[in-house]
């Protein structure tokens, strides 16, 4: 898929579905993690660079739970 996806190119099949869907369902979470943080902090906002800050947290995770 990375390959494909690299040439511009829209993978099919049920696999890349999936990932779709799930990457869908990811970003509306992280739009109400980051609505929720913003209601309680008002003086404050959740940044894109947070959200990206906790992708990268949880890619971290993915990958160390993997190894074990």
């Amino acid at each position: 898929m990375h390959a494909a996806i690299a040439r511009g190119e829209t993978p099919e099949g049920v696999r890349p579905e999936f990932v779709r869907s799930s990457t869908r369902l990811v970003l509306e979470f992280l739009g109400d993690i980051a609505g929720t943080y913003n209601a309680e902090h008002p003086n404050d906002a959740a940044t894109y660079g947070d959200l990206l800050d906790i992708i990268a947290t949880v890619q971290a995770s993915l990958r160390t739970n993997s190894e074990t």
